[in-house]
């Protein structure tokens, strides 16, 4: 599953802190999301991140909106880096971090006031089923809030890691499928004529796979081809699709 949501060789894996080095936010719209939950009424006070990543969305929430925070991640070494930006932000006393997979953990996992699942894709399979399985984290009449891409309208491309998406409206159809009503939505806006962060990430994670594959070039055309493929991905969803953070209210 740490593989495939991160897009690489499993070869890779070990090498997968150095080659997003640089890169702290991994694919997700923090501020959509931190604003998203600012807008809930009635006002959550804990908050639980599915596939935390290295902590950005979950630290984001702590430090600007003061809620509780626990966030899990299924790749170890993650984790590490989540607890150091906890504590490099000074939110340690209300983020906290654990190792484990969130397809299996929500029985074990006290229901929160909101879930947050974002630019996590189809690891947990198809929208409808994820918010099936993100749901269980949620006590009813609380929130869930999912950040995700869907196509384009008129769009009939496709690209490896979203042959399940949708459309816009068929992302609605799939995000009530449980019964949960969808309280807001904000489409993340790309009108400012700047150029998209996965061109700057691209080159960053360019450099870093150049300077691995001086050191192992027993890997070097996984590097090449996990590089090309990002290049590739980001092309796609900039011309194919709209980013879009939605909010749930469990029923």
């Amino acid at each position: 599953m740490v593989a495939y949501a991160l897009e690489m060789d499993p070869e890779l894996l070990p090498y997968a802190p150095e080659l997003l080095a640089d890169i702290d936010v991994l694919g997700s719209d923090v501020e959509l999301i931190v604003a998203a939950i600012a807008g809930l009424a009635p006002g959550p006070t804990t908050v639980v991140d599915l596939g935390a990543g290295k902590g950005a969305v979950a630290v984001a929430i702590a430090r600007e909106l003061g809620l509780s925070v626990h966030g899990i991640e299924l790749f170890e070494p993650f984790v590490d880096i989540a607890r150091q930006a906890a504590e490099a932000a000074g939110v340690t006393d209300r983020c906290r971090f654990s190792h484990g997979d969130i397809a299996t953990m929500a029985a074990a996992t006290s229901p929160a006031d909101v879930a947050v699942f974002a630019a996590l894709g189809d690891v947990l399979g198809p929208l409808d089923v994820t918010v099936g399985i993100i749901r269980e984290y949620v006590r009813p009449g609380g929130f869930i809030v999912i950040n995700d891409s869907c196509r384009r309208d008129g769009s009939t491309e496709s690209f490896p890691g979203f042959d399940t998406s949708g459309t816009l409206a068929e992302s609605r159809t799939w995000l009530t499928a449980h019964g949960d009503e969808l309280v807001a939505e904000m489409i993340e806006g790309d009108a400012d004529g700047e150029p998209d962060d996965g061109i700057d990430e691209g080159a960053l994670m360019a450099t870093r796979a150049h300077d691995l594959a001086r050191r192992h070039p027993e890997l070097e055309s996984q590097l090449r081809a996990f590089v090309d493929d990002q290049l590739s991905e980001y092309e796609y969803l900039d011309r194919h699709t709209v980013s879009a953070v939605w909010v749930l209210r469990r029923s």
